[in-house]
């Protein structure tokens, strides 16, 4: 049986964090090969010494169409996610799902296609976790909470039982999100703040004693 070719679509800090999680999944699943890196920066990986050797083998995804049959998108950016999933799609492309081998996944947990799921990271019991998330290390979604599509947890950040992140939002390091409050999707979340009130879409959430206000753009159709 083939093995399954990944590539890692963005060569910098973060897609080689995903290298060295892809290394240590390989160790117990032998069903998939990291074919390298997707980057339009041909130079992105000189100056780094990783495991193997992995080379930049196209500049985009349609460029990696016959490289690879599967991606990981390794950008912080919630928009981009969004942006490169329906382009992985358009090209056909799979995402490929990220689970470090120290992750936790409540068996009544679900977790959608293409997320990244890093060291210490851990989804509760009936929490759902949608496609094309990213879950830095010891981030945490709680039990009955939703994790919306292409939204992105930084390190630490906690969602507590049936709270609720819309998609493309992005929450901060060490922020945490209280039990049954929601973020609006395309909202922000700055560091070390607790969100105690609903946000609404493409609000920004900043300060010691944090309010919110709407700065972003949001679609009419999410609006």
């Amino acid at each position: 049986m083939s093995k399954v070719r990944v590539a890692i679509l963005g060569a910098g800090g973060f897609g080689r964090e995903v290298y060295g999680y892809l290394r240590d999944i390989a160790v117990r699943d032998e069903g998939f090969a990291v074919a390298g890196f997707i980057d339009s920066n041909p130079a992105a990986l000189e100056g780094f010494s990783l495991p193997g050797n992995p080379a930049i083998i196209a500049s985009g995804l349609d460029a990696a169409v016959g490289q690879c049959e599967a991606v990981v998108i390794a950008l912080g950016d919630p928009g981009l996610r969004a942006r490169f999933r329906g382009e992985a799609a358009a090209v056909g492309l799979d995402l490929f799902t990220v689970t470090h081998p120290l992750a936790y996944v409540a068996t009544t947990a679900t977790v959608g296609a293409g997320s990244i799921l890093a060291p210490f990271v851990t989804v509760n019991d009936c929490a759902e976790v949608q496609e094309n998330t990213a879950i830095n290390c010891y981030a945490s979604v709680g039990h009955d909470a939703r994790l919306e599509a292409d939204a992105v947890l930084s390190p630490y950040a906690t969602l507590n039982g049936f709270a609720v992140v819309g998609r493309q939002a992005l929450l901060g390091t060490h922020c945490a999100v209280l039990p049954g409050v929601s973020v609006g999707a395309f909202s922000k979340v700055a560091a070390g703040v607790a969100v105690s009130r609903p946000v609404e879409p493409g609000s920004l959430v900043a300060g010691a004693a944090p309010k919110s206000r709407v700065m972003f753009a949001v679609p009419e159709s999410d609006a």
